[in-house]
């Protein structure tokens, strides 16, 4: 059933905007057998054809941009574009998602389909990357943030256009939302097709931390990670974040950082981030430093 979705407008003096159209739910969507379905479709939604055209080839054509990006709470697509092809470039989202995924070809689909298990494969070989995936795990080991956001071969390499489109109708199209910011002059509704039931987001169990866990990479080089499970960020949590934030990156105009990755090389890099979900936040340190380095680096 085609449905007027919210809009949310912000205008600022600018010859172009940005569009972004969010369905809520992402990898939170999912069970175990649908493991990597949210981030499926969104990549699967650049092959959807309308009068031949896909998303990235009617944008580009106005000298925009588009990107799009799945979370554990969303599947987001968005559009920077001139201010002149905001109102057909809305349009031209709602076509895409009206038709869905229904004149997506088999070749297309299992195309994207390797795509995607290539991704995997891609991210298998990251260090830091299998460092985050097994801190989420540990932190969130019976809640779907646990899970990995792209994804298992196990759900992705049999999965059908079927399997996926029914996902897709039942679990992402449920409450979508739209936001339009920049110098337009007005947004026009968005009428798309709104099906299936809202993810609602539980509260999830006190973390105990159970184990420690490090890898070594082939270049002789010690990849490190800790997290901290907080509450959801807002107001003086937030406050308290950013201030441990300007002190680690911040201390004498960022003197401590470049004495411990330049000058003794202590690190090859070091990052301090605070990650927002729907039902609780992170606050994550990780580094990477060559193994003749331990003993300084805990020091």
């Amino acid at each position: 059933m085609k449905k007027s979705i919210p809009v949310l407008e912000y205008r600022k003096e600018l010859p172009y905007s940005k569009i972004l159209i969010y369905f809520p739910g992402g990898s939170s969507a999912e069970n175990e057998k649908t493991q990597g379905f949210a981030h499926f479709c969104e990549h699967l939604a650049f092959k959807i054809k309308i009068d031949g055209i896909g998303i990235a080839e009617f944008v580009e054509s106005r000298g925009g941009g588009c990107n799009a990006y799945t979370s554990n709470d969303a599947v987001v697509f968005e559009a920077t574009v001139l201010n002149k092809f905001v109102k057909e470039t809305i349009k031209f989202f709602e076509k895409i998602f009206c038709e869905g995924l229904a004149n997506i070809s088999q070749t297309d689909f299992e195309e994207e389909k390797q795509v995607v298990i290539e991704e995997m494969a891609m991210y298998e070989d990251e260090p830091m990357e299998n460092l985050f995936t097994t801190l989420m795990y540990n932190i969130f080991p019976s809640h779907k943030y646990g899970r990995k956001i792209i994804g298992l071969r196990e759900t992705i390499f049999p999965s059908t256009i079927q399997d996926v489109t029914s996902f897709m109708k039942k679990r992402i199209m449920a409450n979508p939302f739209a936001v339009v910011a920049g110098g337009f002059e007005k947004a026009e509704k968005i009428e798309i097709p709104v099906s299936g039931e809202p993810v609602i987001f539980k509260t999830t169990e006190n973390w105990i931390p159970q184990k420690r866990f490090e890898t070594i990479h082939s270049q002789n080089k010690n990849y490190f990670i800790a997290g901290w499970r907080l509450p959801s960020q807002g107001g003086k949590m937030e406050s308290v974040l950013r201030m441990i934030y300007t002190i680690i990156y911040g201390m004498d105009g960022g003197r401590l950082y470049n004495e411990l990755v330049y000058d003794n090389a202590v690190f090859d890099n070091l990052s301090v981030n605070t990650l927002g979900f729907m039902d609780s936040s992170l606050f994550v340190q990780s580094a990477a430093f060559p193994c003749n380095m331990v003993k300084k680096r805990i020091d």
